[in-house]
């Protein structure tokens, strides 16, 4: 997909919607710093480092809740298995949809990853642009 299809995409599905906020929850700091600069050009963005501060971040009452969740699931503290469960457990997030951004391989942690609550799941190295697609058709 080329840059123009994909700010097309962008500005087609999205304009004159600013209220979709999306968390971005990964121990790389260069991913999160990606994954802001990018999806922030369309979306209010706030990202987190662990899983921990993810729970504090979610339990905050002065926080904007997110619409969508990009989550690791290999992080120190709290891993993304344990913040998927904790979104399918409380109805007050049932409409947050929890995007799966990880390395982590093997059918049996994709299988529990979808089982807990995933509403998608997308390997890393991520591909911006099949990114960007997924948050869409989870909006639309």
């Amino acid at each position: 997909m080329s840059q123009d299809s994909l700010e097309e995409l962008f500005r087609d599905d999205t304009e004159g919607v600013d209220e979709v906020h999306v968390l971005v929850v990964d121990d790389e700091e260069e991913i999160r710093e990606l994954l802001s600069f990018k999806l922030g050009q369309h979306y209010s963005v706030a990202t987190v480092s662990d899983g921990d501060a993810c729970l504090d971040y979610l339990e905050d009452p002065e926080t904007l809740q997110p619409d969508i969740i990009t989550l690791d699931l290999m992080m120190p503290k709290v891993n993304g298995f344990e913040i998927l469960e904790l979104l399918d457990a409380h109805a007050r997030f049932k409409e947050v949809k929890p995007i799966v951004v990880s390395g982590l391989g093997g059918d049996d942690n994709l299988a529990r990853a979808f089982e807990l609550g995933a509403a998608d799941f997308v390997r890393k190295p991520i591909s911006f642009d099949e990114l960007a697609i997924r948050i869409e058709r989870l909006l639309a």
